[in-house]
């Protein structure tokens, strides 16, 4: 059952690391106090998020309070490094990442056919 929320965490995830590469530019043109700023912002945003949706919607509640953190940090992130030339096509290309792991997850690993699931746990192995 644990499959069901990995999609759930791994968008996050995939989000912060992007926003790292942005942090590291906002870094290098010496604006480290901005990172404070977005982090200290996505840190309350969490907070805030957490204790709104947790009691509802339990651990789903905890993964789009952090998909909405890291979103808030990475939008910030990309303004002050003032290279939004390619956001529509980053955020384009993130919600392609999360519906190809939601087909990917919810869609065909679990199917009873068993060249999928041997083509995608072979696909994973070359991954990982």
């Amino acid at each position: 059952e644990v499959y069901y929320y990995v999609p759930m965490i791994l968008l996050p995830l995939i989000i912060s690391s992007i926003s790292t590469v942005y942090s590291t530019i906002v870094t290098a043109r010496e604006k480290t106090r901005i990172n404070s700023l977005a982090t200290i912002l996505g840190g309350g945003v969490s907070i805030v998020l957490n204790l709104l949706l947790i009691p509802y919607w339990g651990l789903i509640g905890a993964c789009f309070s952090s998909f909405i953190a890291f979103s808030t940090i990475l939008f910030v992130s990309i303004y002050y490094s003032n290279l939004y030339d390619n956001l529509i096509k980053m955020i384009l290309s993130i919600i392609f990442i999360a519906i190809g792991i939601y087909i990917i997850v919810y869609e065909l690993i679990w199917t009873n056919n068993i060249y999928i699931n041997i083509y995608f746990y072979l696909f994973s192995l070359l991954i990982f």
